[in-house]
């Protein structure tokens, strides 16, 4: 399991290798999909959660909803929670895991096991807050 600060890590050098493609000539590479637009038409639907052992694990997205906005500077569309739901009894935990789902294909979430330790269903909260509009600009 990959902790936050090797997702953390992994994402900076991304950012960096993108952001000198332009520089070097070569053209950026397209941003994954993870956006509040991308994932509210997908509610109640099932998701197979790729576990580091490779079994597919459904999932159900029951809950997306947008963050009060902090300041003008910041969109609505990077700045959201995702709840998915699963019947499993066998939890996997904090960390980064594969999600796939046929219309919007696989994406890579750090999600935070937050089950209640009374019930069976296991729960996993994927959080995102996205940067402001034209910082990077």
């Amino acid at each position: 399991m990959k902790s936050r600060r090797q997702f953390i890590q992994r994402c900076s050098s991304a950012l960096l290798g993108a952001s000198l493609l332009p520089a070097i000539g070569l053209p950026a590479a397209a941003p994954a999909s993870l956006t509040y637009s991308a994932f509210a038409p997908l509610l109640e639907s099932t998701f197979q959660l790729i576990a580091p052992s490779g079994t597919m694990i459904p999932v159900v997205l029951g809950h997306a909803a947008l963050h009060a906005k902090p300041n003008a500077a910041v969109t609505d569309e990077l700045n959201f929670t995702l709840k998915f739901t699963s019947q499993q009894a066998e939890g996997l935990g904090d960390g980064i895991h594969s999600f796939r789902h046929a219309q919007l294909g696989t994406v890579q979430m750090f999600v935070v096991e937050t089950t209640a330790p009374n019930s069976d269903a296991k729960n996993y909260l994927a959080t995102f807050q996205g940067l402001p509009t034209g910082r990077f600009a």
